[in-house]
């Protein structure tokens, strides 16, 4: 799934660059000069990829996508192989503060992400009303060349509560680059607004 899913956002955003840019990427089987190159993605010319088709080895798909990007560490994001799907990454947390906490499991790869657990309220003795939820954030770099935010809570526990969550699989349509600076926290309404322990992954 992870496969398909690399390769019908590859051909998407190729399309739509090349159309919006007027960009000629050249055949599906290109190749791709540094940075790349420099962080060992192997790319094989136009004319041994076809010739690897003919003698019925399958050559690595390779799509080059070229925007105006704000960093070198967004342009090297740019160039995505879908041979080469990125390894799954699991995680725990448990945030607490003085009336509350949450207590969890995330997985993420590549362009997606989920978090699943509890979050809990001490009974309202602690602090008066309010609640605390757990909040998921993290950037990427999209398909205009900026950088998207993504920060939503989760987990909604009043005082005397404990609240499943589930965020599902969150897979922003618009990423051209892998997800970053991935970060949970937990915030709380408690007394008044405001978030306390975060973990990032």
């Amino acid at each position: 799934m992870a496969v398909r899913h690399g390769i019908m956002k590859i051909c998407a955003a190729a399309a739509a660059m090349t159309a919006a840019l007027g960009l000629i990427t050249g055949p599906a089987y290109a190749q791709v000069a540094s940075p790349a190159q420099a962080h060992g993605v192997q790319v094989s010319p136009g004319g041994s990829a076809h010739a690897a088709a003919a003698s019925g080895t399958a050559p690595k798909l390779l799509a080059t996508i070229v925007l105006p990007v704000p960093t070198a560490q967004a342009r090297e994001a740019m160039v995505k192989t879908a041979a080469q799907v990125p390894d799954n990454h699991t995680g725990s947390y448990s945030l607490t503060d003085s009336c509350g906490g949450v207590n969890g499991d995330i997985l993420w790869q590549g362009f997606d992400v989920q978090i699943w657990g509890e979050v809990w309220g001490n009974p309202p003795y602690c602090g008066g009303s309010g609640q605390h939820s757990v909040w998921l954030s993290f950037y990427y770099l999209n398909y205009l060349g900026g950088i998207s935010y993504f920060n939503k809570g989760y987990g909604y526990a009043n005082p005397g509560q404990t609240v499943g969550f589930n965020s599902g699989l969150i897979d922003p349509l618009d990423a051209a680059g892998l997800l970053a600076g991935i970060t949970v926290t937990l915030c709380s309404s408690v007394g008044s607004w405001h978030c306390g322990p975060s973990k990032s992954f």
